[in-house]
């Protein structure tokens, strides 16, 4: 990293982008925003940031700001790190497509998915680090505990009191294996992280940085696939499955799907140590104990999860924009199909919200007028899925291509 301030490029200016970014530059980072939709009022009125943590800044504006749909005027300069706060929805466009036309040739950042979901990391590193000629130096990964939204047509950002970052490297496969299963960061990925999170503490950022950072992505992917999926599905707000008269019915098949991640977890390697079975019931429990409905939340947390709360993918199906399907649900049952574990629950959500992703991502591309660049090993696809049935196949066993199969 330089000696000068570090540069930051800040891909995907919405609330995470926004608050993310607030923060690196109180650390002394220079951050170029990429934003859409926001553009004009982040360069001439700023942004308002109401944070419960942070409190009130009128007019917000990073060191500079480029229109997404501009990418050559980001590529004047180096950078450090580019933070990605983008929706990941590589059955649309993959991550790399995305983050590629941002980058100058020969400057090597380190690149940061600040995303939803698990399986994420390894497009991005194949695309950018380990081409040829590499283009990034490095992939962080880091989950974000925060609760923010836009309002006002994206001039504000309103911040509750929960904001914790947590981050690690992303190593390479070449990389040696641990006794736990993990592989070894190579000491320049060490270098990159130590570097960026010193950047994030500095401005006042909760978090830390963690040696297992897949596991802390799967205990995440826990609440989204469980209580955002079922939430998803009954197209309500959260709150609404922890009433008197739906709990009895929603909190079962919520630990339920929790457990088949787990399940999937198990098969991928995250042995009880560093994905712990309790973690499904401290992701029942954080909800139940901090919902804003009457005798269900505790007393001595408050209500931080708000009565009209729905999760990003639910708002994304309500909006018929596309969803973080795949690297939420989708990349599960693709982990389940190859190690012949049973996830009903999982494959109902995907099931069911799939012809919905479909739509809004035909219309996404229509609005582009381009066709985009998914991700060939991060889509779901008939041919990939494998029945998991007990009854008249094995699990494993391809799927039919015969519907009269399934009667």
């Amino acid at each position: 990293m330089t000696s000068a301030a570090p540069q930051v490029l800040c891909i995907g200016f919405g609330a995470l982008g926004t608050i993310y970014s607030y923060l690196l530059e109180r650390g002394g980072a220079q951050v170029t925003a990429v934003a859409r939709s926001n553009y004009t009022a982040l360069t001439t009125s700023g942004i308002q940031i109401s944070s419960a943590k942070y409190g009130e800044i009128a007019g917000w504006k990073p060191h500079r700001a480029v229109r997404e749909s501009e990418p050559s005027s980001a590529c004047d300069r180096d950078y450090d790190f580019v933070v990605c706060t983008f929706k990941n929805v590589p059955d649309h466009k993959s991550a790399s497509s995305i983050i590629r036309p941002f980058l100058r040739s020969g400057s090597l950042p380190a690149i940061v998915l600040l995303q939803n979901g698990v399986d994420i990391e390894e497009e991005v590193h194949r695309s950018l680090v380990r081409c040829d000629p590499p283009v990034a130096s490095a992939v962080l990964s880091a989950v974000a505990w925060i609760g923010a939204n836009l309002a006002d047509a994206g001039s504000k950002v309103v911040h509750g009191a929960l904001e914790r970052l947590e981050m690690g490297v992303y190593p390479a496969p070449t990389q040696s294996l641990l006794d736990d299963g993990r592989r070894k960061p190579s000491e320049q990925d060490q270098k990159a992280l130590e570097a960026f999170a010193a950047i994030y503490a500095a401005g006042g950022g909760g978090g830390e940085a963690v040696e297992d950072i897949e596991a802390v992505r799967w205990k995440k992917v826990l609440w989204n696939a469980a209580w955002g999926g079922l939430s998803t599905l009954a197209r309500q707000p959260v709150s609404t499955l922890l009433l008197d008269e739906t709990l009895h019915y929603s909190v079962g098949v919520v630990r339920r799907t929790m457990l088949e991640i787990v399940y999937v977890a198990r098969a991928c390697g995250l042995n009880e140590t560093r994905f712990p079975m309790a973690a499904v019931d401290n992701a029942v429990n954080i909800t139940l104990s901090t919902s804003s409905v009457p005798g269900v939340q505790d007393p001595a947390k408050g209500g931080n999860l708000a009565p009209a709360f729905k999760p990003s993918i639910l708002l994304d199906l309500e909006n018929g924009r596309p969803m973080e399907l795949e690297v939420i649900i989708g990349n599960i049952v693709r982990q389940a199909r190859r190690h012949n574990v049973d996830t009903p629950r999982l494959d109902l959500i995907l099931a069911t919200l799939k012809l919905n992703q479909i739509h809004a991502i035909r219309a996404a591309k229509q609005r582009d007028g381009s066709e985009g660049e998914q991700s060939g090993d991060a889509v779901t696809t008939f041919s990939q899925l494998k029945a998991t049935s007990r009854g008249n196949w094995p699990a494993g066993a391809p799927v039919s291509q015969n519907p009269h199969t399934y009667l």
